[in-house]
């Protein structure tokens, strides 16, 4: 069979009859439709397609439910030269479009999509339901870069629910196509924690989601236990021996820390807290602050964008760092929760991506 290859290079109105003095008629009730589920974000998204942003919110709002992954829609096994995907009967994708995907990922996708995708060679669509991935060297993450963002296979009303409105940095509407989970979806995004808590405490919002260090109102409740889109936070080795400041991270990043044993050369206050200027980013990064003022350790919070943050990390220009995708010396994962009002029954939960699971948010 000839391989098509592609090159990677870079209301409800119910009717109710009855019979009454002998006639017979139509009763006609309505049925209130069921309502939205409002939902705010700490975050300010400007696009819809995941593969080509590493904001943490487009996945976590995106990903499994507008998007299907790679991952998600059938099973990936080694062979001898890369991997092949042999997509499931009922996928709503084709391999064609899975090959296209990547390869537009490859070359046009973020910095932190291409890095997930630098080893792959070539791309084959098989048949109509396989595809072969042909690698440059081994690679055993990339089956588990393939269920993120690396993954994402953006072919409209694929997924379980359809954009059906966005603005950019303000607010995204989602409709369901099927499966189960709400009719409707508004997430409401807000650059500030302040506006964001005032419209939970007023009632427009169901649930927060994911929310970082955000005052509960009454009437409110937050499900612990979660840890979503990868926030983490780094120290800089130059400063590995001093536990106290490792201590006071791991307190904000409810992780174990790091082996650290080298002693503190040089360490000067107040200290250098970059950070990459999303909003959810920039408010975990004031949780660390917070967190190292009260273990009488001063720091200045410097946020940039993520391209110019990231060559700032690379190049070591931090004491501490809080982003995405930082290698090295992690002390581990910002710590997220769900804030859900009374409005809504039932837990809902995040997965494993960070991405909130809208089957489990039912209205009441």
């Amino acid at each position: 069979m000839k391989l098509k290859t592609i090159l990677l290079i870079g209301g409800l109105t119910v009717g109710v009859a009855g019979l009454v003095a002998g006639g017979v008629f139509t009763l006609t009730r309505h049925r209130t439709p069921p309502r939205a589920v409002e939902i705010g974000a700490l975050a300010t998204p400007v696009t819809t397609d995941p593969t080509t942003t590493d904001d943490p919110i487009v996945a976590a709002v995106l990903l499994g439910t507008v998007y299907p992954t790679v991952a998600q829609l059938g099973t990936i096994t080694a062979d001898e030269s890369g991997y092949a995907v042999r997509l499931r009967a009922d996928t709503r994708v084709t391999a064609d479009q899975v090959t296209r995907g990547l390869t537009l990922s490859h070359t046009s996708g973020s910095p932190g999509v291409k890095a997930a995708l630098a080893n792959i060679d070539q791309v084959a669509t098989v048949d109509a339901h396989t595809v072969h991935i042909k690698l440059t060297r081994p690679d055993s993450g990339l089956p588990a870069a393939l269920s993120g963002a690396a993954g994402a296979v953006t072919v409209p009303e694929a997924g379980q629910y359809r954009i059906d409105g966005f603005t950019p940095g303000r607010s995204l509407t989602l409709t369901r196509l099927r499966g189960t989970g709400p009719a409707s979806v508004h997430w409401h995004f807000y650059g500030d924690a302040e506006s964001l808590r005032t419209d939970l405490a007023g009632g427009r919002l169901d649930l927060v989601a994911p929310a970082i260090d955000i005052k509960l109102p009454d009437g409110t409740r937050q499900v612990g236990g979660l840890s979503g889109p990868p926030i983490v936070a780094a120290i800089n080795p130059s400063h590995r021996g001093d536990q106290k400041l490792a201590n006071a991270v791991k307190a904000a990043a409810d992780a174990v820390p790091a082996a650290l044993t080298r002693p503190v050369s040089g360490a000067k206050a107040p200290l250098m807290l970059r950070t990459t200027n999303q909003p959810d980013v920039v408010a975990a990064a004031q949780a660390v602050r917070r967190e190292l003022a009260a273990a009488g350790i001063a720091a200045m919070v410097f946020a940039s964008p993520p391209d110019q943050w990231r060559q700032l990390v690379d190049a070591g220009s931090y004491d501490l760092a809080v982003g995405t995708g930082i290698a090295g010396d992690t002390v581990g994962n910002i710590r997220y929760a769900l804030i859900v009002t009374d409005r809504l029954a039932g837990e809902p939960r995040l997965d494993s991506k960070g991405a909130l699971d809208l089957s489990t948010v039912h209205p009441r």
